[in-house]
This record gives structure tokens, C-alpha cells and sequence, in this order.
């Protein structure tokens, strides 16, 4: 979806929220879109949603007066399926492609939390039961589905490898340089040409302050997280500390 067509339709939402005393929400947002909808001036701000928490790819919620957030029941709209196959080397590609093969689109699958056995998936709650009735086989490999519960969903597990190393300044290129094991200079022309994003958003600005915490992902190189920012060496450079995603 084109940017200003998410932020029309994300203020329409917003608007009916209020004026009607309903929940509206988006479908499952990437999250560059998240950020773009977070950024955006609507009428309320939304409530973002994947089913579990730090889920990457979310629902954003607005909700009427009446309904506070600690009130609010994702299961409503939210579902997870729990699939186990023989095969455990089946990746997230493989269990994605074949909930797509149903006819499924896109934005209406939210992550896929892949497992020894199999993989939790989730969907918009209206197709739980059409995907776990019809989900027989994943690639080669035959499947065994049923809906669970949102709290059954396990967090993911990322391998990561810590790097740590010093940089004048918090600027972009030179956080990157670091973390991806590549020249300022190649760090900095990556970025130009909008091979970089800051927190899941395209930034072309080699110098952005980066904070802790920011997710950076340089095109063909990866992602990585800057987990601590602070302190200086007796050189007055800037120490930091990032995971990289293997």
C-alpha cells in the first residue's frame, strides 16, 4: 500500500473509532508502514497488536471511548494456529508459501514463529478456521493443524553475535560501519543510496542520530541492533555495543 493511501485510509479508522463508538484496525502492518502509521496525526492514536508481545508485524487498533486498552481482547481479531510437521528443517518461507497457496493475502498473515516441530502462525482471526481446516501440507512435508490460544505462542528465538567498538559520534554511517564490519565511507554511500533503514524506515541521511536500542539494516549486509550507547574512551570516541541477527 502507497504511503499516503495508508495514512488516508489509517485517519478514516481512526475517525470512525470516534464518531461511531466501534474498534476499527488496520490489516497486519509491516513495520516500516507501523512506524509511518505511528508518525501519522489522526483523530486518536492507534494501539499496535501482533498477538504476542514484540511481534514485528502488527494490527494497528483504534478504539472507542468506552473500551480502555487493559480491557481490550486481541483474540477478537487476532488468532493463532499451531502447525506441527515431521520435517524440522522447514523454514519460514516454506510455512508462509503455503498459507499463501490457499488464496490468503498478505497483510491478513501477521508473523510466523517457526519451531523443532512446526510453526505458530498468525492470521486475522475470520480466516483461523478456513486456514486450519484447509492447511494439509507444508512444502513436501504433511501438517497437523488446530488454533491455540494467543499466550500459547512461544517468543522467538534470534541468533545473534555481539560486536562492540568505538565511533565519534552516534551518526548513522559510522554506527552501521560497526556494526556490519564495513567502511564509513561504504556505510555512508549505502545510506545515500537508500540502502539503509532506521527502525524498519528507509533513512538517507548518513548522519541520523542513532539511540539505543535502533534497529539498523543495511541492504545485503543484515540487521543489527545498537543494545548500548554511552560512555567515551580516553580518545573521547563513543563506545558502543549492537547484536547483529545471524
Amino acid at each position: 500500500m502507497e504511503q499516503k493511501e495508508l495514512l488516508r485510509r489509517v485517519a478514516d479508522l481512526s475517525a470512525r473509532a470516534a464518531q461511531r463508538g466501534v474498534v476499527t484496525h488496520t490489516a497486519f502492518l509491516t513495520p516500516a508502514e507501523r512506524e509511518l502509521v505511528r508518525a501519522g496525526r489522526m483523530a486518536r492514536a492507534p494501539l499496535f497488536c501482533g498477538g504476542y508481545d514484540g511481534a514485528e508485524r502488527e494490527m494497528a487498533f483504534f478504539l472507542p471511548d468506552w473500551l480502555t486498552e487493559d480491557a481490550f481482547a486481541p483474540e477478537e481479531y487476532i488468532a493463532a494456529i499451531e502447525v506441527k510437521t515431521p520435517f524440522a528443517s522447514l523454514t519460514h518461507r516454506d510455512f508462509l508459501g503455503s498459507v499463501l497457496g490457499l488464496g490468503v493475502e498478505r497483510d491478513a498473515v501477521g508473523d510466523i514463529v517457526t519451531s523443532g516441530e512446526g510453526a505458530y502462525l498468525l492470521l486475522a482471526a475470520e480466516l483461523a478456521s478456513f486456514v486450519q481446516g484447509q492447511l494439509a501440507r507444508v512444502g513436501r512435508a504433511g501438517a497437523q493443524t488446530r488454533i491455540v490460544p494467543l499466550h500459547d505462542v512461544p517468543q522467538p528465538h534470534y541468533e545473534t553475535r555481539e560486536v562492540s567498538f568505538t565511533v565519534m559520534s552516534a551518526r548513522l554511517d559510522a554506527v552501521a560501519a560497526g556494526l556490519f564490519g564495513v567502511s564509513r565511507a561504504a556505510a555512508a554511500q549505502a545510506v545515500a543510496d537508500g540502502k539503509a533503514a532506521l527502525n524498519h524506515a528507509e533513512c538517507l541521511k548518513p548522519d541520523a542520530e542513532v539511540r539505543e536500542g535502533d534497529v539498523i539494516a543495511l541492504r545485503g549486509k543484515g540487521k543489527a541492533r545498537g543494545t548500548q550507547l554511552g560512555g567515551t574512551s580516553r580518545k573521547g570516541r563513543l563506545f558502543v555495543t549492537g547484536e547483529l541477527y545471524l
